[in-house]
């Protein structure tokens, strides 16, 4: 899971923030993991200066792959059925991994996504590989700037 890093330009100064809310009491030491999105507010503090301006910035959390099958073909295929939902965020690029790990420990693939807009409609996109009957796979999306996905799954049946 990627790690929230907040930076000051003034050397020494010392960094408080908070998740939600503009209270800003907590000192900033390392970076830190969030579960869930928000928005953070920070403000560099050093003493014999002014304050700066306090600064937010939302981190946003990709939503959960719909996985499911391409009913259009007898392969099993798998395919990710809410392509605009990734759209909709701006993505330039995503990376969908794959496991058949449900704590997703071991990876089997990643597959990268470029350049993709909303208007897919159902179709969604497929990924060219197959599942045996009665196999799972776990998935979840990853991108720059974004909290990683939740994780889902599909059984093939």
């Amino acid at each position: 899971m990627p790690k929230v890093q907040i930076t000051c330009d003034t050397p020494e100064a010392s960094i408080y923030y908070s998740i939600n809310n503009n209270n800003l009491d907590q000192l900033y030491t390392t970076p830190f993991e969030m579960n869930e999105g928000g928005e953070i507010y920070a403000i560099g503090r050093k003493n014999g200066m002014e304050d700066s301006g306090i600064e937010s910035k939302e981190v946003i959390k990709l939503p959960s792959p719909d996985l499911g099958s391409d009913v259009t073909s007898q392969a099993g295929n798998i395919m990710i059925n809410n392509i605009d939902e990734y759209a909709s965020l701006g993505l330039n690029q995503m990376t969908v991994v794959f496991s058949f790990d449900s704590d997703m420990s071991t990876t089997y693939k990643e597959k990268v996504f470029n350049s993709f807009t909303a208007g897919f409609g159902n179709t969604g996109i497929v990924i060219q590989d197959t599942l045996e009957y009665n196999q799972s796979i776990y998935a979840k999306v990853t991108a720059e700037g974004f909290l990683d996905s939740d994780t889902d799954s599909f059984t093939r049946i």
